[in-house]
């Protein structure tokens, strides 16, 4: 990992830093931002493994926002994703201004 990353898993928020590993387990509550103030990395494990290539770009076509935004179908697609990866968005990540950390 490199930068600093925000988590919140379940009740509990934390940061993590370059070294540090987050283990988070399965069906929990989950959510991170990078709060570094430029680009970070982490290396995600998940267990058991999943086809992780489909999962994130799957990700990245509900989210894309594309021509002519629509907050509607945004949130048909977003719902699509959530029922095929059995997942549930609870709300948005955490940031370094709600939480008062520095980036």
């Amino acid at each position: 990992m490199s930068g600093r990353f925000v988590f919140e898993v379940g009740d509990r928020s934390f940061v993590a830093r370059k070294g540090d590993v987050v283990m988070i387990p399965g069906g929990s509550a989950r959510s991170y931002a990078n709060v570094t103030g430029t680009g970070a990395h982490q290396l995600v494990t998940m267990v058991p493994g999943i086809d992780v290539a489909a999962f994130f770009c799957d990700l990245a076509e509900a989210t894309d926002p594309g021509e002519g935004f629509d907050a509607n179908e945004r949130a048909k697609r977003l719902q699509h994703f959530e029922q095929r990866w059995a997942i549930d968005f609870l709300g948005p990540a955490p940031t370094h201004m709600v939480l008062g950390i520095e980036p």
